[in-house]
Formats: C-alpha cells, sequence, structure tokens
C-alpha cells in the first residue's frame, strides 16, 4: 500500500523519468537529423534524396559503419563529376556529411585539347565564344553530340594547333509537359464548441488522457517527436465547404503548375519562352493538359578528346 501510494503521488515524476530514458534510448538507435555541409543547394538536395533512398533519413534507424562506407562509395561514383570528397559522420543523434565539390573548371584548365559539344538538340540563339573556333550560326538547328566549337586550328586544310574550346551557346529546347488540376476545392472550416486533450507519444503509439470528445484536430502544440513526446491538442467540429472553380481559371492555374515543374528542372541562366497548350480536357471535375514549353538554356558542355 505504502509503495502504490508513492508512486500514486510521484506519478508525475516517473512519466518524465521513463519518457527520458526511453528518449536517450531512442536517440542513440535512430537518426533524427541529417546535417549535409555544403553552400550548393542543387548538390544539398541531390544528396538528401539519395540518402533517402538508402533508407539514411530523419526517424531511421542508424546505420552500421559498413553500410556508412557503402552509401559513400555510392555517392562518389553516381555523383563523380560534382563531388570531390565526402565524409558521413554520426554525431549522437544526428548525422554529419561534409562535402566538398568538384570544381567544374578544374578538368579544362589542365586539358588543352577539348571541343564544346552539344549535349542536347535545339535551335541556337545567343552565342559566346571565349576560346576555339565557331562551327555554328545563330537560328541553326543542332544535333546532340555535334561539336559546336572546336579546339582545332585549322588553316589551309592543315592542323596548326590544338586548343580547349569555351564558350556559351543558347538555344530553344522544347518540352511536353503533362498536368492536372482539379476544379473543386474541399475546405474544412473549424465551428465551435471546442475541446481540450493531451497526448503521449512512445514508439510512435499515441496514448489520450481523456476520450476525445470531437476527431478534428483544430490546434496541437507538439514536444518532443512521434517517437517520444507529448502533444498538447485542441479538438473541434468542422464544416466541410466545397468551392468549385470555373474551367478557365483552371486552366490558369494547371499551366502555372506545368511551369513550377519545368523551373525545377532548369538551371539558373535558363528561361522560359513561350507555352502552348496541346491538347486539353475535363474528366472528374480536373483539368487534364498537355503543354509544349520553349525554353531557352545552354546547349553545350566542355568534352576532352
Amino acid at each position: 500500500y505504502n509503495i502504490l501510494n508513492f508512486v500514486k503521488n510521484n506519478i508525475l515524476y516517473f512519466i518524465i523519468t521513463t519518457i527520458i530514458i526511453v528518449f536517450l534510448f531512442i536517440s542513440n538507435i535512430f537518426v533524427f537529423d541529417i546535417n549535409i555541409h555544403t553552400n550548393d543547394i542543387n548538390l544539398d538536395k541531390k544528396i538528401k534524396y539519395f540518402l533517402v533512398n538508402e533508407n539514411l533519413k530523419l526517424f531511421s534507424p542508424k546505420k552500421s559503419y559498413k553500410d556508412i562506407n557503402i552509401i559513400k562509395e555510392k555517392l562518389l561514383n553516381k555523383y563523380k563529376n560534382e563531388i570531390e570528397w565526402i565524409e558521413i559522420t554520426p554525431n549522437g543523434y544526428k548525422y554529419d556529411v561534409y562535402v566538398i565539390k568538384r570544381k567544374q573548371n578544374e578538368f579544362e584548365t589542365n586539358n588543352d585539347r577539348c571541343n564544346y559539344v552539344a549535349k542536347k538538340s535545339g535551335t541556337i540563339t545567343r552565342i559566346k565564344v571565349e576560346n576555339g573556333v565557331l562551327l555554328v550560326q545563330e537560328n541553326n538547328y543542332i544535333n546532340q553530340g555535334e561539336i559546336l566549337i572546336s579546339g582545332d586550328i585549322i588553316y589551309n586544310d592543315e592542323l596548326k594547333s590544338t586548343t580547349c574550346a569555351k564558350g556559351k551557346i543558347y538555344g530553344e529546347v522544347w518540352y511536353e509537359v503533362d498536368v492536372a488540376y482539379p476544379l473543386i476545392k474541399k475546405k474544412s472550416k473549424f465551428i465551435k464548441p471546442s475541446f481540450f486533450n493531451v497526448s503521449i507519444n512512445i514508439l510512435g503509439n499515441k496514448y489520450y488522457i481523456f476520450k476525445n470528445k470531437y476527431e478534428n484536430i483544430k490546434k496541437e502544440k507538439k514536444i518532443g517527436n512521434k517517437y517520444i513526446g507529448l502533444n498538447m491538442i485542441v479538438l473541434s467540429k468542422n464544416k466541410v465547404i466545397t468551392k468549385k472553380i470555373s474551367e478557365k481559371k483552371g486552366e490558369e492555374l494547371a499551366l502555372k503548375k506545368a511551369m513550377k515543374s519545368i523551373n525545377t528542372k532548369l538551371k539558373n541562366n535558363s528561361k522560359i519562352l513561350s507555352q502552348n497548350i496541346l491538347k486539353k480536357y475535363v474528366k472528374n471535375d480536373t483539368i487534364y493538359l498537355k503543354v509544349l514549353m520553349t525554353v531557352e538554356e545552354e546547349l553545350g558542355v566542355v568534352e576532352s578528346y
């Protein structure tokens, strides 16, 4: 009876102590943060997606030393032209990923024999030559693999010298994008009265202090994470409001969505010139578009020979 009475009077301390012990235990097993040390935003995204595919992500079990080395080797092989060196270091509940980016111009500087070659087909719009012999002109249509700026200096059909071709040639490239956008939007609106509750999260399971009166969460304050922590929530009834937009408005929003999807694939020096709808139809309150995007981007890349 005395033991039970002691536990009852100090139940809050027991709960807090148990939560702390479980949290310390879990922090040594699971990953709660991955910090990639690089200023290159594109490289940061590539590494994050790669680590997710290798199941090295938030709240995943920590990897062994052997598995970390395998992941590093795969990363270096996949992005060998972008990454010079990488190290993945466990640091308590998180991983620190240190990256040294490979210098893109290092190869060009050390090699005096290279051409500027088309990496994709398109129609040339702008030309800037720094070194080498220009073999194309504006408004020319070029095919992938074609030499645009040659590193061979030829006079009277005789090779006089070689250099590393440098420059930038921009051109029009075409992309087809399929996009869908709903014409009906459903929005939930909370209505009074509200109900307050507290839940305890332990290893992904949620335990409520009180029985929930309503199902819809209006506000929620989280302490910790879904594996260990507390949630203070306010529940309320809600009313679903249906809003329908016109087909014209849906087409406009679908085009914006298509532009956004293309922009994520383009480099900073690229821009969208025009967009044309090739196909349009409405089905099940959703508008579907097939859009042809005309984009100006750099067509070439330096290759050694």
